[in-house]
């Protein structure tokens, strides 16, 4: 053992204690107050990571920042090697603002879709609901107006513009398929 751990001598056991572990700190709505607090973005705060449970949300995405560092001793036998400080956890302060974010949950309602509300000048998100929260979303229809931008900026395409209506594209000898197969075409 002591040719893995120089200055391990014989007979001496190899102890770490981990001292008092720092109290979490909380993932904040864009006006201070817990995130977690307002129902609708309960599953945006998500939960900390437990065990084998590898949490979720942003309390999974900034778990060393919230969580912080632990003091901790090692001992060669009775000496001690090395120690570390506690760091205490910092908190996460989101873009979130709950009133608009009950009001993009109220707006979906139980309809199958998504709501982003982002603010133009800086991107950051103000809320979020359904599938926007749940489910990982390819860029795709979101980015047809930067597409549709370009094109009638480079003068690609006109307002009067019409496309055929199908369920798939070819890109570079490749199928590229709407989402579900859905029909997509017709007039800008």
């Amino acid at each position: 053992p002591y040719l893995r751990l120089p200055g391990l001598r014989p007979g001496e056991r190899v102890k770490r204690t981990i001292r008092a572990v720092p109290r979490r700190a909380s993932v904040l709505a864009a006006d201070g107050h817990p995130l977690d607090n307002e129902p609708t973005a309960a599953a945006l705060a998500g939960k900390p990571p437990v065990g084998r449970d590898p949490g979720s949300g942003l309390e999974r995405a900034y778990n060393d920042r919230l969580a912080g560092r632990p003091s901790a001793v090692l001992l060669f036998g009775n000496r001690r090697i090395a120690a570390t400080k506690a760091r205490r956890g910092r908190s996460v302060r989101a873009t979130i603002r709950p009133g608009l974010q009950r009001a993009a949950v109220a707006a979906l309602g139980d309809r199958l879709g998504g709501i982003a509300v982002l603010k133009p000048r800086d991107g950051s998100v103000l809320a979020l609901s359904g599938l926007s929260i749940d489910g990982a979303q390819p860029p795709g229809s979101t980015f047809k107006i930067v597409t549709l931008s370009a094109a009638l900026q480079n003068k690609i395409a006109r307002p009067s513009s019409s496309y055929p209506v199908r369920q798939y594209a070819v890109l570079s000898g490749v199928k590229l398929r709407n989402a579900s197969d859905e029909s997509c075409g017709g007039s800008l």
